[in-house]
């Protein structure tokens, strides 16, 4: 019988090809494994990423402090916290879900939604009608005292109009819609909060800015702050004296915090404004929803003589604000007689505008107004409760905006936050 001897060579190759199908076959099954862990994880995470953004879902409906919420999931290791602040006229909710090591965070801004059908006017005034004068035009439900609304006179020009209200006159208690007092706290101690622990200003770059998932930055001077540059972000400007906002600055969400702050006329972008003292806002400006302009006067400041245009809040002709527009005078038993606000003509606020004190509306709001009362400056004369060619029209307003924080008002997403 004849042996056939094997070449060492065909085994090495026998071999070679044996480990080749063994590594091939090995990283396979690890591919197999790491694609379904993967899978897993991946499922895990947008689990986790869901849970974060129903967290504030959930809580649009409560007003929570700090509290954790239960979980859409049947997993026990799955937990979610909330806890709510205020940006500007608006809250803040952030949603943090945990799952073993990893967590997921999201914030996003709230607002206020209206009941089933927008109001166009809230006036608390009970010792006089409401005039219309001139072009004057209301567009939606309006709650007014007993007094009513009735047709007005100014220097012998009268209402123009063909009906007073496109829309019903309802009665109301002469008490404007109460506001969230956890907001009205905020506003009061937020500068100081935001100092509390500053040691030192950062430089001012050509771009700032700051994840709302970090805490604020703040830049802070003394004097008068003239702002250029780019600000995007969790970021607060702050000034003991004035904040100058130009028209080459680049703003987004930050807040701006002085005694007296003036938008100067070509500026567009989202900020919003804390003043106890006055804001202007000058000739074609837009401020982008969701934007706010807030004046909550100090306590026990001296009553002063005020010139036209010196008005606490003044938004000039041409100018868009989208967003909410608050004033709040506390230094006396008769702010309904001093102007807080003047919307001038041509001016436009896309939003709500809520006055503890007296507006001059010259301009329009596409929204709705709470005010105290209004005044007219026509002719050298002043109006009181006169809306002298001024326009309400609620009905212009989107069913998806969400403004001021009212107590135990159903609540919409505005803006998520980054």
């Amino acid at each position: 019988m004849k042996i056939k001897k094997t070449r060492a060579s065909a085994l090495q190759l026998v071999i070679l090809i044996s480990v080749i199908v063994a590594l091939l076959l090995g990283s396979f099954l690890l591919l197999t494994k790491a694609h379904h862990f993967f899978n897993i994880q991946s499922s895990i995470n947008a689990s986790i990423i869901d849970e974060s953004a129903n967290g504030i879902i959930r809580n649009l409906s409560a007003d929570p402090v700090i509290q954790s919420t239960p979980s859409s999931l049947s997993d026990e290791n799955l937990n979610t916290l909330t806890s709510q602040g205020f940006h500007g006229a608006f809250t803040k909710i952030e949603s943090t879900s945990t799952y073993g090591d990893d967590s997921v965070s999201s914030i996003s801004l709230i607002g206020a939604v209206a009941m089933s059908s927008r109001p166009a006017l809230h006036l608390s005034d009970n010792r006089r009608p409401l005039k219309l004068v001139g072009n004057t035009s209301i567009m939606g439900d309006v709650y007014v005292s007993e007094k009513g609304i009735t047709p007005g006179t100014i220097n012998n020009e009268n209402y123009n109009g063909s009906e007073l209200v496109i829309g019903s006159i309802k009665r109301n208690n002469g008490v404007l819609p109460k506001l969230n007092p956890d907001w009205l706290r905020y506003l009061k101690n937020i500068k100081g909060q935001l100092l509390l622990n500053l040691s030192e200003s950062p430089s001012i770059l050509e771009t700032n800015s700051n994840s709302f998932h970090e805490s604020a930055l703040v830049f802070y001077e003394v004097g008068r702050t003239t702002v250029r540059q780019r600000f995007a972000g969790n970021i607060a400007i702050v000034s003991n004296t004035e904040v100058i906002i130009t028209k080459e600055a680049n703003l987004t969400d930050i807040l701006v915090i002085a005694p007296k702050v003036t938008v100067q006329s070509g500026f567009k972008g989202s900020l919003h404004i804390l003043s106890d003292k006055s804001v202007l806002i000058e000739p074609e400006v837009t401020l982008l929803y969701p934007s706010s302009i807030i004046v909550m006067e100090k306590d026990n400041m001296p009553l002063e003589p005020m010139q036209r245009g010196e008005e606490p809040i003044v938004i000039s002709d041409r100018s868009l604000v989208e967003g909410i527009v608050y004033y709040n005078q506390t230094k006396g038993l008769n702010n309904s007689v001093s102007n807080g606000i003047w919307i001038q003509a041509y001016a436009l606020v896309r939003g709500e505008v809520y006055c503890v004190g007296s507006i001059e509306l010259s301009g329009k709001v596409a929204g709705t107004v709470f005010a105290e009362s209004f005044i007219a400056n026509e002719f050298g004369s002043k109006h009181y409760n006169h809306i002298y060619n001024g326009s309400i029209r609620s009905n212009e307003l989107s069913e998806d905006y969400g403004g001021l924080p009212l107590l135990n008002a159903k609540k919409t997403i505005v803006k998520w936050l980054y």
